[in-house]
């Protein structure tokens, strides 16, 4: 079990911690969990991986994202990865730290996105790249999926490569770029990440439709994400703020 993971010899700018890859998993979020992998793979024998340790897979058979809605790209065509942090500095602000990470992983590429609250980053209307946080055990698990050189079939999605980048790389050198970005937003002021997103938050002034987890429907503009991650949304004079569910429709 694990014996198709190797370690990569590449630099891990979030710190001394392993970045081990797969070339098919069932979940990063679940193999860097496993009490198994960290023993056979890490050669750990703590409760948990080190603070920045990197879990990659070229594909994963069961991905998921938020609501366990599934994802799944060709193999190797995607960034496919589970970061493990042990002192975020505003765990409620995790997923758009790595939204804005990824915004500028593609920048750095040529490609102009924006972090959809409340876990997504966009190029016009198509899906990027998504991100899945979830603390457990005083640990924060980031799962990051970034379409590089393709895009899932059946999605509204785009790569990088589809958006127009031309300086695409190998796997390896493509993973190092991503973790450089992320190592960025990991430790600045919650002050200077809002500041960021307020002038990259896919939606911002427009009118939208909003699906609850319930199923209801809520509609306004957008105005901002505060500190706890909430969305803020305007409606007849009013303010109020959702801390769940997902932007369904656009009305500029």
């Amino acid at each position: 079990m694990y014996d198709n993971f190797e370690l990569l010899s590449i630099e891990n700018p979030l710190g001394p911690a392993p970045v081990a890859y797969a070339p098919s998993v069932s979940s990063t979020m679940d193999v860097v969990r496993d009490p198994v992998f960290l023993e056979r793979v890490l050669g750990s024998d703590a409760t948990a991986a080190p603070h920045g340790t990197v879990v990659a897979a070229g594909v994963q058979m069961q991905g998921r994202g938020t609501h366990g809605r599934g994802w799944e790209t060709p193999e190797d065509a995607a960034l496919l990865l589970t970061i493990v942090l042990h002192r975020p500095a505003d765990w409620p602000l995790s997923t758009i730290r790595l939204g804005l990470a990824v915004r500028a992983y593609a920048a750095a590429h040529g490609v102009q996105a924006r972090v959809k609250w409340p876990n997504d980053v966009m190029v016009g209307s198509r899906k990027l790249a998504g991100v899945l946080c979830e603390w457990q055990g005083g640990v924060l698990y980031c799962g990051l999926g970034v379409n590089v050189h393709a895009s899932p079939a059946g999605h509204e999605a785009v790569s990088l490569r589809e958006a127009g980048a031309q300086d695409l790389a190998g796997y390896s050198l493509e993973l190092s770029r991503l973790l450089a970005c992320v190592a960025g937003y990991v430790d600045p002021e919650a002050g200077e990440v809002r500041a960021e997103l307020s002038s990259s938050l896919y939606g911002a002034g427009e009118s939208v439709h909003i699906r609850m987890p319930d199923g209801g429907l809520r509609t306004g503009t957008i105005v901002d994400v505060d500190a706890q991650g909430g969305l803020v949304v305007a409606h007849l004079g009013q303010t109020f703020t959702l801390y769940a569910g997902r932007i369904e429709a656009l009305f500029p």
